[in-house]
């Protein structure tokens, strides 16, 4: 009687067994394809991010984009997600919806199990700013009595205006909030360069004037321009000469000349001083001078030009006593107001800037949501 029993228990523990191992592999698989799933999910989804974001930042590409292959996007989206391969193979494309959206669409396979993700993009056009003075900090920009600004003041902080102001030529717009990287951030040339002066160049009034030719990109380590010394720029109709330097330094009676009605840009990678400069194009050239982040610029006593300040991340310009600047600015920060100091000019705001190219501000891109 016995044997029977053992045989029956025998076989109840197998069959239990043998229905636990299958449950157990079931139970694996599952959890093998959910892992695959959740893998292909998110290497879909660094996909469509990873281009909306490429997108969103340099909004000028995207009629180029829109006419690229979808190998083309994938290797433009390989390039900012480098570990993608290890997670699974990854494709994007995008397409128009209407005039105002456009939609990313990343998919991603694991295992042979496909994921897809898409984005739906908001494109937003946000009108050059007509003002003349534009800091993108949030910081107190506090106005001393004598200072004058000829146009619209725009500040992502609380605006201090002096105790009497002639409003029919200073107003001002506190705490307003530009969009995300709405101004283009300043990229410095990086070469190659016509003509590299290494370590510090100071040029005087025994030296004969230090010229840069038409059209040329110039790299300098250290310039002092001293009293009487001149540097001279030559900028035909049409064209552009850059000057592109790590500390530039012009102190009293210093002279900048443009010859030529063109575009002179002067990029500061990290100082900038100038101390009662002569600054003089009679041609009517237009000069610009590009901060780059984490730019310091002081300005001391009649600095005055028409020219364009533009920086709008991660720099600061302080200005002393006696400054005029005729023209406009984009900093983050201005601060250090001394007494008898002017900004801008009848027909100097950014929107003047703008007309010459040399600052195109772009549509805005918004993630508008996400698309089931």
């Amino acid at each position: 009687m016995a044997l029977p029993l053992v045989l029956v228990l025998l076989v109840i523990m197998v069959l239990l067994g043998t229905a636990l191992w299958q449950y157990s592999l079931s139970e694996l698989k599952q959890v093998v394809i959910a892992e695959d799933q959740a893998r292909a999910y998110y290497v879909a989804r660094a996909g469509a991010e990873s281009l909306a974001r490429h997108i969103r930042l340099n909004p000028s590409v995207i009629d180029d984009i829109l006419n690229e292959t979808n190998e083309t996007l994938s290797g433009i989206v390989t390039m900012e997600t480098e570990n993608l391969g290890e997670a699974g193979d990854m494709s994007v494309s995008i397409k128009r919806l209407d005039e105002e959206k456009l939609e990313v669409t990343g998919i991603g396979v694991t295992n042979g199990i496909q994921q897809t993700v898409t984005i739906v993009l908001e494109l937003k056009e946000f009108p050059a700013p007509d003002a003349v003075v534009v800091t993108t900090g949030t910081q107190h920009v506090d106005f001393h009595q004598n200072m004058t600004v000829e146009g619209s003041i725009i500040a992502g902080g609380e605006i201090t205006l002096p105790n009497s102001y002639d409003t029919s030529t200073y107003t001002a717009t506190p705490e307003f909030q530009f969009p995300e990287d709405y101004f283009k951030r300043v990229v410095v040339p990086d070469g190659p360069y016509d003509h590299v002066e290494e370590g510090i160049l100071k040029i005087t009034k025994h030296m004969v004037p230090y010229e840069i030719p038409n059209g040329q990109i110039y790299e300098m380590d250290k310039l002092i321009v001293e009293g009487d010394g001149i540097l001279r720029f030559y900028a035909e109709p049409g064209s552009t000469t850059i000057l592109v330097v790590t500390n530039l330094d012009l102190k009293n009676k210093s002279i900048i000349e443009i010859e030529g009605t063109g575009t002179v840009q002067i990029y500061i990678r990290e100082v900038a001083s100038m101390d009662t400069p002569k600054i003089v194009f009679p041609g009517g050239a237009q000069l610009h001078f590009y901060l780059a982040e984490g730019c310091e610029v002081v300005l001391n006593g009649n600095v005055q030009f028409n020219g364009l300040f533009y920086g709008p991340y991660g720099t600061s310009v302080k200005m002393g006593s006696n400054t005029s600047v005729t023209g406009a600015m984009i900093v983050e920060q201005l601060s250090g107001m001394g007494g008898n100091n002017k900004i801008g000019a009848a027909g100097t705001a950014l929107t003047y800037y703008a007309g010459f190219g040399d600052l195109d501000f772009l549509p805005i891109v918004n993630m508008l949501y996400w698309k089931p």
